[in-house]
């Protein structure tokens, strides 16, 4: 396979990480997700993956394409830290309204709760796309043997 071959989907993944990665950045601050600490990584790392994933497409340097690499492996604990907080968040929303809330009726209550339980799940797509485009970038096909 020619290394052309493989340029046009990984441009592809790395277009839709850029424009994901934008949308859910702009959707995030037009919800004001940004009022407590634990809300300010992921906007931080949405803004890294669309200037890092911009970059790669502009220069296409290895280190760009190390920068998207890094920045989408930071997707992985970013998604299990926000589920645990809207998790969280929305267990203590359930027992406010209801302290004797207990077994299915909490689950249920947790899941479609005030805060999107699997909102943070974006940031493991994006990441995966990320990792994805990254992956084998950097080293240079090797010239056809004349012998």
């Amino acid at each position: 396979m020619r290394s052309e071959d493989s340029t046009v989907p990984r441009r592809a993944l790395l277009w839709l990480l850029v424009l994901g990665a934008a949308g859910t950045l702009a959707d995030l601050v037009l919800a004001s997700h940004y009022k407590e600490a634990t809300q300010w990584p992921p906007l931080a790392l949405l803004a890294a993956l669309v200037f890092t994933g911009g970059w790669a497409l502009v220069a296409g340097s290895r280190a760009a394409w190390r920068a998207v690499r890094g920045a989408s492996w930071l997707c992985l604990p970013t998604t299990a830290a926000g589920l645990f907080f809207h998790v969280r968040a929305n267990v203590e929303w359930a027992r406010d309204d209801r302290p004797d809330l207990a077994g299915w009726p909490l689950v249920r209550d947790t899941l479609f709760g005030s805060l999107p339980t699997l909102a943070p799940g974006a940031m493991l797509y994006l990441g995966l796309i990320g990792l994805l485009a990254a992956t084998r970038h950097g080293a240079p096909a090797a010239p056809p043997s004349t012998s």
